[in-house]
């Protein structure tokens, strides 16, 4: 079982104005059957509004600092994270923290005049129950003054229309939902004046990259 799932999410803009999202994921959880498990998989999405979204992942660490081990697979563009070892079960409580980052998380939506930031935050796929979900939202200070109060929170299964409260002070948004059932999940929108950040566009990589697969593929 997932006692706690706590993400941090710190919202920014690079010097492009392109929105950068730093994640922070704590996710403590008790293994109760002994060898049965050999760790946690969380799957994270590696593109948004039909784009790429750089995911870079930082570092996978214990609630001490010490590196854990893990490998990534490519799964219906999701890069999924499976933490621990194959030959080694795990038991009792343990505790994992995913740090990782992600640009070009918003978008302009043009029928509101309006910038969001609009996100999933487990999704639907996780597959135990969780005691305590615990979101919380930093805007950056460079961008608070862009927001322009529309914000809003859902939570449930998939396409599910049931508000959450998302709470703010000095400048966090944060929400708690307790007993949270397998796939259920919690998305929120932040709403920015329009401009705020640049729309998406391919950077010099992204375009050098595009170029070769296209060689490869007119080579063949």
């Amino acid at each position: 079982e997932t006692t706690y799932f706590g993400i941090d999410y710190n919202l920014a803009k690079d010097t492009e104005n392109r929105s950068v999202l730093h994640t922070t994921e704590t996710i403590k959880a008790n293994f109760l059957v002994p060898n049965q498990n050999h760790g946690v998989e969380r799957a994270l999405v590696n593109s948004y509004d039909g784009h790429d979204v750089g995911l870079n992942i930082e570092s996978i660490t214990d609630q001490f600092g010490q590196k854990l081990e893990y490998s990534t697979l490519q799964n219906n563009d999701h890069t999924v994270i499976r933490v621990g070892n194959a030959n080694t079960y795990v038991l009792g409580e343990k505790t994992y923290i995913i740090s990782y980052t992600q640009r070009d998380v918003t978008k302009f939506f043009a029928d509101a005049n309006i910038d969001e930031f609009y996100w999933d935050t487990v999704g639907t796929q996780w597959r135990t129950p969780i005691s305590l979900l615990d979101i919380k939202i930093n805007i950056d200070k460079e961008l608070a003054g862009s927001l322009d109060g529309n914000h809003a929170c859902y939570f449930g299964i998939q396409n599910s229309n049931t508000r959450c409260e998302l709470n703010k002070q000095d400048g966090v948004f944060s929400v708690q939902v307790n007993n949270v059932y397998p796939r259920e999940n919690l998305t929120f929108s932040l709403g920015f004046v329009a401009g705020t950040f640049s729309p998406y566009k391919m950077s010099t990589a992204e375009k050098l990259f595009a170029l070769w697969i296209f060689g490869v593929f007119v080579s063949i």
